[in-house]
């Protein structure tokens, strides 16, 4: 009885030890197919990232200028970027402003030096998908060359004797000082932003929402163009 009984255990233990070996078996085989599978992904993923950072084809950098005052010059960002934030840096090539030479703004005014001819650049910089862990970026550049004139010298338009008042204003203005036809007046405010402005038989009306702070008003006669600093104070 004891004889059957010990024999017994060996045929179970055996059995035990044989089905153990066959569940080691397939954890192994089956772990080796996730950890090529998961290789497999990676490289695949990282492939397609380094395609789209090599092309940043959504992004196209674009600007214009336009003369506000003498030798002061207004760039407009228009850079089409399609489902992307852009840092965007300005570089005016004009190492005699000092710091004033680049800036951060949207759209920034600059006043030269000196008259002449610069290259100005605008950077962009945007990283992909909107996760900077991934640090996946994308860099793009494109520069013009303009030319700066200076204006001091007209005698077409008395600059002198144009202004612009009440100045503080509480949002109606008169230019005074000119009776001829204005081209275009257009405003902006420090930062650059472009004010939406009403105008009409000399008299310019800032917007109701306007807050309340320094803004410029650029008069164009001509090809000649004059810019008053005003202060709103309502």
């Amino acid at each position: 009885m004891e004889f059957y009984t010990h024999k017994r255990i060996k045929i179970r233990n055996a059995s035990c030890k044989h089905s153990l070996s066959v569940r080691q078996v397939f954890l192994a085989v089956f772990v080796k197919l996730v950890m090529k599978t998961a290789l497999l992904l990676i490289a695949s993923l990282s492939i397609y990232i380094t395609a789209t950072a090599q092309t940043c084809a959504d992004i196209v950098p674009n600007f214009t200028d336009s003369v506000v005052g003498n030798l002061s010059v207004q760039f407009i960002d228009h850079t089409e970027a399609t489902g992307f934030s852009v840092n965007k840096e300005w570089d005016f090539n004009d190492p005699a402003s000092g710091t004033e030479d680049s800036s951060g703004a949207t759209q920034p005014i600059h006043t030269f030096s000196a008259p002449g001819t610069y290259n100005v650049c605008l950077y962009l910089h945007s990283t992909l998908f909107g996760d900077t862990t991934q640090q996946v970026n994308c860099y793009d550049t494109l520069c013009k060359t303009i030319t700066v004139a200076n204006t001091t010298g007209i005698t077409d338009f008395n600059t002198e004797a144009l202004s612009v008042y009440p100045n503080p204003t509480k949002g109606q203005l008169e230019i005074r000082g000119w009776k001829g036809s204005i081209n275009n007046i257009r405003a902006h405010d420090m930062l650059g932003q472009t004010v939406n402005i009403e105008y009409s038989n000399n008299t310019i009306k800032l917007p109701d929402d306007a807050k309340n702070g320094f803004y410029f008003i650029s008069i164009q006669v001509g090809t000649k163009t004059i810019t008053k600093r005003i202060m709103l104070a309502r």
